[in-house]
């Protein structure tokens, strides 16, 4: 397990306790159903700090490359003791997650545009989140049963529509994007335009997301942190969704695809000698 799904199940649980006979201890830590993470640039390094001390759960170093320098917001992210990861969207011939791993990195995105070869790479203590688009056909699912089979330990989506938007949606509309989280096997970060209100933080958790992901680029320090805090304020708010909660999509899809059996016929009776 990679330091990723390990922080969002500790989020999940909340208050830390440990397992056995040790009672569990209340440290004042509220469980959330989903985390907040934080999209930056390497030349971030105060609202990198600001944001951690904000209580951001991960910081995402946008356009990363092997060769770049992040020294100094690594040491700012990690002085604040928060996770943090690179975003990666080059070809893979320069071993991306080998020198992420390498750096400190706990996770590494790969973008839309990053070379698969990165999923297959040796280094197992990191994990590796896949960019994905939300569904419009019926091939689109298809495609998105099909990343269940890669290995890749969590996926990203960008919302086809605004945050401020999800509570409005039609049944059927808002049914499309649940069907991302219910279909895959891993846990699902959401990319998001602005910082989501209660309203639209209730339906991102209804969707089956375990992780918002906000974009800090370009965006003030104070506006940044303010941002975090509501956020992660309004999650402790609304109720965990429970792991299974509702129809399971898989078997829901095996059932449809699968042909009815046949009813048997019923047996013939045999017929005694002397009886019409």
């Amino acid at each position: 397990m990679g330091k990723l799904i390990e922080k969002l199940q500790q989020i999940g649980q909340g208050s830390s306790g440990s397992l056995g006979f040790t009672p569990r201890r209340d440290n004042g830590i509220k469980a959330r159903p989903a985390a907040v993470l934080v999209t930056l640039r390497a030349t971030d390094v105060g609202m990198a700090e600001a944001a951690a001390k904000a209580g951001v759960d991960a910081i995402i170093i946008a356009g990363w490359k092997p060769s770049a320098n992040i020294t100094t917001i690594k040491a700012a992210i990690e002085s604040e003791r928060t996770l943090w990861g690179v975003q990666y969207n080059g070809a893979g011939d320069d071993e991306p997650v080998k020198a992420a791993s390498e750096a400190g990195a706990g996770f590494i995105l790969l973008g839309e545009d990053a070379a698969v070869g990165a999923l297959f790479d040796g280094a197992e203590q990191i994990d590796r989140i896949v960019t994905i688009s939300a569904p419009q056909s019926e091939m689109d699912l298809l495609t998105l049963r099909v990343i269940n089979a890669l290995p890749a330990q969590a996926a990203l989506v960008t919302l086809p529509a605004g945050v401020a938007d999800l509570p409005a949606l039609p049944v059927p509309a808002f049914a499309q994007l649940a069907v991302i989280a219910e279909t895959l096997r891993f846990p699902l970060l959401a990319s998001v335009d602005d910082a989501p209100d209660m309203r639209a933080s209730r339906a991102l958790v209804r969707l089956g997301v375990d992780g918002v992901v906000l974009s800090g680029v370009g965006v003030k320090e104070d506006m940044l942190v303010s941002q975090v805090r509501a956020v992660r304020a309004d999650l402790e708010k609304i109720p965990p969704r429970s792991q299974r909660e509702g129809i399971s999509l898989s078997g829901l899809m095996g059932v449809m695809g699968a042909t009815p059996a046949k009813p048997e016929p019923a047996p013939t009776p045999e017929i005694e000698p002397g009886e019409v």
